[in-house]
C-alpha cells in the first residue's frame, strides 16, 4: 500500500494561491476569495482536514458530487442548444 507523505502549511498556501478568483461558489456556496481573506483564521483547521483525507484516505460522499446546471447562451432561449451545460464541483 502506497502512503502519501502529509502536506505541509506552505504547499497549501501555494494552492490556495494558485485558485482562480471571480469564479462562481461551488455547490458548498463557498467562494474561493473566502480562503485567501480568511486564511488566517482557517489554514490550521484546513492542513488538518486534508491531511487526515490522505492519512485516512477517504473523502466524504459530498466531496465526490456535483450539480448540473444549465446556462441559457441568450437573453431567450427557445431549444436546448440554446443552454450550455455546467458542472459545478467542490474543489476543496
Amino acid at each position: 500500500m502506497i502512503y502519501a507523505e502529509p502536506i505541509t502549511l506552505e504547499e497549501l498556501k501555494r494552492a490556495v494561491d494558485k485558485g482562480l478568483r471571480n469564479k462562481a461558489p461551488r455547490t458548498d456556496g463557498i467562494v474561493h476569495e473566502f480562503y485567501i481573506h480568511f486564511w488566517d483564521v482557517i489554514k490550521t483547521d484546513l492542513l488538518s482536514i486534508y491531511n487526515s483525507i490522505i492519512r485516512n484516505r477517504y473523502i466524504i460522499l459530498q466531496q465526490t458530487l456535483g450539480t448540473t446546471v444549465c446556462v441559457p447562451k441568450y437573453e431567450a432561449p427557445h431549444t436546448l442548444n440554446d443552454y450550455c451545460s455546467l458542472l459545478l464541483i467542490n474543489t476543496d
